[in-house]
């Protein structure tokens, strides 16, 4: 069973976490160090290296639980169920634009990115093994489709957030939805 952090560490990585926010808005993330969040924090070094690998670790940490949302809608008149996950990714993308934007081309958004990749593929693996049956067999392993599948949708929102949300995330959840989604299905035979 997990152990329930206490307060003073959720103090603590919530104090890390809105200094290095504060400080990449006024700075940018490539010009800060450590040194710079601590401060800002006013948090020891020690403790820092207690909770973070990096300034690196403290920045994609606080996208760990994004990856976690419901991947299935099952009320699909269909028996294909549609995949949600990129509504509220691309959502949540919206509502932190000024972020995306003061990461832009640094090594902070490529951080992000791959871990959002490594959650999603992840989820994806889960909910795909839970699609196949016992029975079937897809030509192309769960692993493959779940990679294929959140680098798709992932390289559609970096390009989307680039060029400013051109379409609603409803409606680039539809485009992907008829452009990358009859594979997947025809793999599981429906």
């Amino acid at each position: 069973m997990d152990k329930k952090p206490d307060r003073r560490t959720i103090r603590t990585r919530d104090a890390l976490q809105h200094a290095l926010m504060h400080l990449i808005a006024e700075r940018g993330y490539e010009r800060l160090s450590v040194q710079d969040i601590i401060d800002r924090a006013n948090v020891g070094r020690s403790t820092f290296y207690t909770h973070f690998h990096d300034k690196e670790d403290l920045l994609v940490s606080g996208f760990n639980n994004l990856g976690d949302s419901t991947l299935l809608d099952f009320s699909s008149l269909e028996n294909r169920p549609q995949f949600i996950t990129m509504i509220p990714l691309l959502e949540h993308g919206a509502e932190q634009y000024h972020l995306f934007k003061m990461l832009t081309g640094g090594s902070g958004m490529d951080a992000i990115m791959r871990k959002l990749q490594k959650q999603l593929a992840h989820n994806l693996e889960g909910t795909i093994s839970k699609l196949i049956g016992d029975d079937q067999h897809p030509e192309v392993p769960v692993q493959v489709m779940a990679h294929m599948l959140a680098n798709s949708f992932l390289s559609l929102m970096k390009w989307w957030l680039e060029n400013e949300m051109p379409h609603s995330p409803a409606d680039t959840d539809a485009m992907f939805q008829e452009m990358v989604m009859p594979g997947f299905w025809k793999q599981l035979g429906r």
